[in-house]
């Protein structure tokens, strides 16, 4: 019997070993945070395997993945060039993944009595749905009146105060040459150029020029014809 026992034991305390490891092995999907909590420490896990102390830290898990939010006006807003307007479409929304904000709000909600913790939609409520709306159509009459862009997937940021007579806005691809193909026909056309501003994101670019002399419809078309251009305006 002693025998035996000199056998079992050692197993019996590797089988614990098996399982208290097993059982704290966590494996974190790419769009899942799992936060480890307890024994004063706080670790994140996003994509990648961990282990966690069984009885003594906790997990919360948070997802990552893009959510849809409604945004729609329940009445005409006025924007700020006093334009009534009504919007209805769709946000998408997603949780950082940076560590240092998940710790931030892990540190201010997980844990506390009567806080179910989900992730905060900023325009979930209808102060925020007429806020975004406002924003949208603002930044879509800015780009329609003045040719400036802001918050756009495919093409960059930009913004220019105007610097008198006619603004040229063109959308065209990120190659080398640009500019000096739409300066040239600029020049040739005879005109003052008073402001310019020229930005890429990505294959696409935009340029935008302010400028002074004959401004017309037939630089617009030469200006089109440039086999890198994909649209131009004259506002």
């Amino acid at each position: 019997m002693t025998e035996l026992l000199k056998y079992i034991i050692p197993a019996v305390v590797v089988l614990l070993l098996l399982l208290l490891f097993f059982s704290g092995y966590l494996k974190a999907p790419p769009d899942t945070a799992y936060i480890i909590s307890g024994l004063g420490r706080k670790r994140i896990l996003i994509g990648r395997a961990g282990w966690r102390v069984p009885f003594f830290e906790r997990v919360d898990k948070l997802s990552l993945r893009i959510m849809q939010v409604d945004v729609k006006t329940s009445e005409a807003v006025p924007t700020n060039e006093f334009i009534n307007v009504t919007v209805d479409g769709v946000a998408n929304v997603k949780i950082s993944s940076d560590p240092e904000l998940l710790k931030l709000a892990a540190e201010a909600l997980l844990g506390k009595p009567g806080v179910v913790c989900t992730p905060h939609l900023g325009a979930s409520t209808p102060e925020a749905e007429d806020n975004c709306a406002v924003m949208a159509a603002q930044e879509l009459s800015d780009y329609l009146r003045n040719g400036n862009i802001a918050h756009s997937v495919n093409l960059p940021e930009v913004h220019q105060p105007r610097a008198g007579g006619k603004r040229i806005c063109i959308i065209h691809k990120n190659e080398p040459g640009m500019i000096s193909q739409i300066t040239a026909l600029t020049t040739e056309a005879g005109l003052n150029i008073e402001n310019m501003v020229n930005k890429s994101k990505k294959n696409m670019a935009y340029t935008m020029l302010d400028a002074t002399g004959a401004v017309d419809g037939r630089l617009a078309e030469k200006l089109a014809a440039i086999p890198a251009v994909i649209r131009v305006r004259i506002l």
